[in-house]
C-alpha cells in the first residue's frame, strides 16, 4: 500500500485551517458590521425623537409596534365612546369620530396622537428636546434582535435623570428596524391608564 505524500498531506491541512480561519474572520466582520448599523439606526432614532421628527421616527420604527400603538389606544378610544354613547371623542383639544381613527394608518395615528401629546405639554416637549444619549455599545439576542445599550441624561420636571437604557432594533424583512423607544411606550401607557379611569 502507497503511504500518503507527507507534503500533500500538510498542505492540505495547512489550506483547511487557513479556509476555517478567513471564515471565521468573516463571520466575525458580519457581526461587527450589523452591531454597528444597530449603533447608527439607534442613533439616528434619538436624533428624530429629541427633534420630536415623529414623521422621520415611525419611518425607522417597526411596523409591528406601531400596530400595537394603535391598537392598544383605539381600543380605549372605542371603549370610552361606547360608555359616552358617542361617535367621536375629543383627544386633548381635537375631536375625532372613531370611524376616523379607526380608518388610520399605524403610522398616521402615531404621528397624530404624539403630536397632540407633545404639543400640550411643554414639560414633556422640554424633556425630549434636551435628552442626552451617550450610546455605551450593543449585544445580539439572536438573528433578528439586537439591544443598543444608552446612558440617558434628561430634565423631568425640575429633576435630572441619569438611567441605563436599551434601544432594541428588531429585523423586518432584508432590513433593521428599531422597536419603540421605551419613554414613548412609557406616555402611551400613561395615555392608556388615563382612558381607563375615564371609563369608571
Amino acid at each position: 500500500m502507497r503511504k500518503p505524500n507527507t507534503n500533500i498531506v500538510l498542505a492540505a491541512t495547512l489550506l483547511s485551517l487557513a479556509i476555517t480561519l478567513l471564515i471565521g474572520c468573516s463571520g466575525e466582520q458580519q457581526v461587527n458590521e450589523v452591531l454597528d448599523n444597530a449603533m447608527t439606526l439607534a442613533q439616528q432614532g434619538d436624533k428624530t425623537l429629541v427633534e420630536l421628527d415623529w414623521s422621520g421616527y415611525v419611518s425607522m420604527v417597526h411596523p409591528d409596534d406601531l400596530a400595537r400603538f394603535k391598537s392598544s389606544l383605539l381600543l380605549e378610544f372605542e371603549r370610552l365612546t361606547m360608555i359616552r354613547k358617542a361617535d367621536s371623542i375629543t383627544i386633548f383639544d381635537q375631536t375625532y369620530s372613531i370611524q376616523d381613527l379607526r380608518s388610520k394608518t399605524p403610522e398616521e395615528f402615531f404621528i397624530n396622537i404624539m403630536t397632540l401629546i407633545f404639543r400640550i405639554s411643554p414639560e414633556l416637549d422640554n424633556s425630549f428636546k434636551n435628552m442626552k444619549n451617550k450610546f455605551i455599545g450593543a449585544v445580539v439576542e439572536n438573528d433578528s434582535l439586537i439591544h443598543v445599550v444608552a446612558n440617558t441624561k434628561m430634565l423631568l420636571g425640575t429633576k435630572q435623570v441619569d438611567e441605563m437604557d436599551i434601544i432594541s432594533v428588531r429585523k423586518f424583512e432584508d432590513e433593521w428596524k428599531l422597536r419603540l423607544s421605551t419613554k414613548v411606550q412609557g406616555i402611551a401607557l400613561m395615555l392608556q391608564q388615563s382612558l381607563q379611569m375615564q371609563q369608571r
